[in-house]
């Protein structure tokens, strides 16, 4: 599971569509082309992908951590982490924090945004080992659970076994942490991987924002543990995209 950087705009900047395409400018012209899909490498190695304003990347890298710090320095935008906790302003950078984020901290030069970063991806780290041992991560990574997309699966109104009220209170508890707004939630019943709770779920105000979270007890998983995976609804890969939530199914085809 890939960690995210968010680049998020200062309340003065422009609207957040030309922001992000100013921030992906400044990002494509600090890296170099790194793999398919438009995935770009750092000179020291990390390898990422720019969704919006979101970066995901499978490590984090001083040359990493100078191209957040110049784009953010440049975009007067502010760094934001998949693990949530209060943003990151780099020196020199103009604006105030939108209202949506709390008051943020300052990071003086790229070590010092580099070294926060980094706590935060050695978090996000033990939170992915936990997973693939409770079961949705396999040990190389791929994930082993159910798909963002409920598609056929059987809607429930309630759901006796108690999966979604655990997995709904975590991601209260996640949300209050991170700043984030539940916009949707579907729960469904799959022959596969029984009860499983999805939500989109917004940081901030802005739709480009949203993330799906979902939600399930593996069987293998330890005092009845549920388990949790996050994936932006708009991917850099459109292939991978998900269509925000519904709370019907699909008509079967014809």
């Amino acid at each position: 599971m890939p960690f995210f950087v968010m680049l998020w705009p200062g309340a003065a900047t422009p609207p957040r569509p030309q922001a992000e395409r100013e921030i992906q400018a400044v990002v494509s012209a600090d890296a170099r082309p790194g793999g398919p899909h438009g995935a770009m490498r750092t000179g020291d190695g990390a390898v990422f992908s720019l969704d919006g304003a979101s970066l995901q990347t499978d490590r984090v890298t001083p040359g990493l951590c100078r191209i957040v710090f110049d784009a953010a320095r440049r975009t007067s935008s502010f760094v934001v982490t998949g693990i949530g906790g209060r943003p990151i302003r780099v020196s020199a950078s103009a604006g105030d924090a939108p209202p949506d984020l709390p008051a943020p901290t300052v990071a003086p030069d790229p070590p010092a945004l580099c070294m926060r970063l980094q706590r935060a991806y050695r978090t996000w780290t033990r939170f992915e080992k936990a997973e693939q041992s409770e079961g949705p991560a396999a040990p190389d990574g791929d994930l082993l659970a159910p798909p963002g997309d409920p598609g056929a699966e059987t809607r429930l109104a309630a759901d006796p076994s108690g999966v979604a009220a655990q997995c709904a209170a975590g991601a209260h508890g996640l949300a209050n942490r991170g700043h984030w707004k539940t916009v949707t939630t579907v729960i469904s019943q799959s022959p596969k991987w029984g009860t499983v709770w999805r939500a989109d779920v917004m940081m901030g105000d802005s739709p480009d924002s949203m993330f799906r979270q979902v939600c399930w007890r593996p069987p293998q998983s330890a005092h009845g543990a549920v388990a949790v995976t996050i994936q932006p609804l708009q991917m850099f890969d459109p292939a991978r995209s998900l269509a925000p939530l519904a709370s019907e199914a699909p008509p079967p085809a014809r």
